[in-house]
């Protein structure tokens, strides 16, 4: 690890510590799921691909925060470089694919200058 990348070293990190990330994405993706089945049984319905981008994306994110399953050394910088990137990058696209609502509803309604 490198001296600027300090902020990101783990060591001491106990397996209660490790897994209580996981155990609280694990619990969001359930109510997330629950409540998608819930809004699929209304008139207007549920889009399938909406929790399948949702899981997708919590699923890339709990990879992302278990170094041991990257494929390379753990410790090493490509493993690092391999957890930005899903975290970072991947995983917030399944997670805002999933998301309620159009995506354009969070633009601004009036044009900025």
């Amino acid at each position: 690890m490198t001296a600027v990348h300090g902020a990101h070293a783990h060591q001491g990190v106990g397996a209660i510590e490790a897994g209580v990330p996981l155990v609280l994405l694990a619990v969001l993706v359930l109510g997330y799921v629950v409540l998608a089945y819930a809004r699929s049984t209304e008139p207007r319905g549920w889009n399938p691909w909406r929790t399948t981008a949702f899981v997708t994306g919590a699923a890339l994110l709990a990879l992302g925060l278990m170094p041991q399953t990257a494929p390379y050394p753990e410790g090493s910088l490509p493993s690092h470089m391999y957890q930005h990137l899903l975290i970072g990058m991947y995983a917030p696209i399944g997670l805002v694919l999933g998301r309620t609502g159009h995506p354009a509803a969070a633009l601004p309604a009036t044009p900025c200058r």
